[in-house]
């Protein structure tokens, strides 16, 4: 990261305008994308947060902790979509497993054998 005035305000411009995105609609967006925005906010965390230990501005401490909280909703985001998905392919599986199971007794019981 350079030190000049130019590009800490260039920084600072697509922090904000990021978190006045990033606000609209989390939920929107796809899973993908959703992990570059994680990566991008741990960035912008990251630069914040090195632009507060090189000039000690409470106003940079708290880009980073803004852009920590924008960084975490967008973690328990994904967090509930995956788990949602997983928890979605388990159900399936399980009615097949049920569905193969109840088949094989039906036939066995037409035959006899249960």
């Amino acid at each position: 990261m350079t030190s000049t005035a130019f590009s800490l305000v260039e920084t600072a411009e697509l922090s904000v305008a990021g978190a006045l995105i990033t606000r609209l609609a989390p939920r929107d967006v796809a899973l993908d994308e959703l992990e570059q925005h994680i990566k991008d906010c741990g960035w912008h965390l990251e630069c914040a947060y090195a632009r507060y230990e090189a000039f000690g501005s409470p106003a940079d401490r708290d880009a980073a902790c803004q852009w920590l909280h924008l960084q975490n909703e967008a973690i328990h985001e994904r967090d509930l979509r995956v788990g949602g998905r997983r928890h979605a392919e388990f159900e399936q599986r399980l009615r097949e497993g049920v569905d193969y199971f109840n088949s094989r007794h039906a036939v066995a019981l037409a035959r006899g054998l249960a």
